[in-house]
């Protein structure tokens, strides 16, 4: 049996992620190597955030023509890819009982993926606990409420928060009627855990 080779739209998606990946990887570098060279007794998750955050700030912001196209097309072409096979499909994107067919499996991945991105969130109650560096030219750590909130202001400006906000709102209310128990109170209880973590990382710290 011969492979089937992935289709141009696939290989061009894939090239959209690499920035995120590589942005990803460079940041955690970052943190890792701030860890062990210059280990203040708290975590920095800060480094993680820089180097997108330069891009972002530095060159999209002040308007670097390179830097916007790779922007537009790093953040445009998967919500496109998504969009587009869909309607190839005829299906809206929602996860059904039925794993026993092909698309049956298709959505059972897509679901995971769906509660795996609530992990992002929990950037936010960890900076409430292992504090964040808001400092610009000294450092400065905060800790509990103003660490969440600085982290949350990091998220806006990326904009990390607002593009999964959006998907997780749009995605929940499409197929909350399609989803079984099971999978409704396993959302439930992701937000609850992310809510009660964020609320002691506040206590903890007041």
């Amino acid at each position: 049996m011969t492979k089937k080779r992935p289709d141009i739209k696939t290989v061009v998606l894939w090239i959209s992620l690499i920035p995120y990946i590589v942005f990803l990887v460079w940041g955690l570098i970052l943190c890792i190597k701030g860890i062990v060279t210059d280990w203040y007794g708290y975590i920095d998750l800060y480094p993680i955030v820089v180097p997108i955050g330069d891009f972002w700030f530095d060159y999209v912001i002040m308007g670097n023509i390179l830097a916007i196209a790779l922007a537009i097309f790093s953040v445009g072409y998967p919500i496109y890819y998504i969009i587009d096979r869909r309607l190839e499909s005829g299906k809206p994107p929602v996860m059904i009982g039925d794993t026993s067919s092909d698309n049956g499996k298709k959505c059972t991945r897509f679901f995971v993926l769906y509660a795996l991105l609530y992990a992002v969130y929990l950037s936010i109650p960890i900076s409430g606990f292992t504090g964040m560096d808001i400092g610009i030219f000294h450092r400065y750590i905060e800790y509990g409420f103003h660490a969440m909130v600085w982290t949350v202001i990091c998220g806006v400006f990326i904009p990390v928060f607002p593009a999964l906000l959006l998907f997780d709102i749009i995605y929940t209310v499409k197929c909350w009627k399609t989803w079984q128990q099971w999978q409704k109170r396993l959302i439930l209880c992701i937000i609850g855990g992310i809510v009660l973590f964020s609320i002691l990382a506040i206590v903890t710290h007041i």
